[in-house]
Order: C-alpha cells, then structure tokens, then sequence
C-alpha cells in the first residue's frame, strides 16, 4: 500500500470527515462505531494531532498499477496479434503475475 501523509481535513457533503492526503487525494476518516472507531476525527483538537499521520491511499495504488499493468497488457495484445503469444500462456502468465501483486504467489520470472 502507499502510505501518504494527512495533511489537512474537509467536510463532505453529507458532513462527513474527510481527511486530505499529501498527494491531493481524499479519505473518508468516519466515526462510525463499531464498523470504524475514530472519536479523534470528532474534534479539531483530535484531528490536528493526526496531521502527517500516514494512511494507505488506495488511489494512488490504483494509479500504480493501471500504469504498470496497462502497457503490460498493450504489449501482450501486440504479441498475440503477431502471434508471438497465445493466449493459453498469456491467461497463465497474467493471472500469475496477479496473484503474485496481491501475495497469493510469486510473479513469473
């Protein structure tokens, strides 16, 4: 996961906290007990003491991966096309390498 810093805090529409991460993206910090335990968010003195702390930015993750996978996928399409793969191996060698991004194997070599 990628890990960014809070760096400030913003209500959303409903009146929900959300917490403003260092790379410009925005997490909802709730409480809303017992699904998430957060009675810090409730009060500005709470929530100054959690600036810098260090969240996981799911969409940063997301943005890592569309970038890397994407041109992966691109240039296994192109092979494919030119027959250089079929797609019996690139079923096999993407959802090996899938596996192997979430910690359920190991990437192919």
């Amino acid at each position: 996961m990628m890990k960014q810093a809070i760096v400030g805090f913003e209500l959303d529409d409903v009146g929900d906290w959300r917490a403003i991460l260092a790379c410009g993206h925005r997490q909802h910090v709730r409480h809303n007990p017992p699904s998430s335990s957060r009675p810090w968010v409730k009060t500005a003195v709470g929530r100054d003491r959690f600036l810098g702390y260090l969240l996981d930015c799911k969409l940063c993750d997301e943005e890592k991966l569309f970038r890397i996978e994407l041109p992966m996928m691109q240039a296994t399409h192109a092979l494919m096309k030119t027959g250089g793969l079929t797609d019996v191996v690139w079923n096999f060698e993407y959802r090996t390498f899938l596996r192997g991004k979430r910690g359920r194997g190991k990437p192919p070599t």
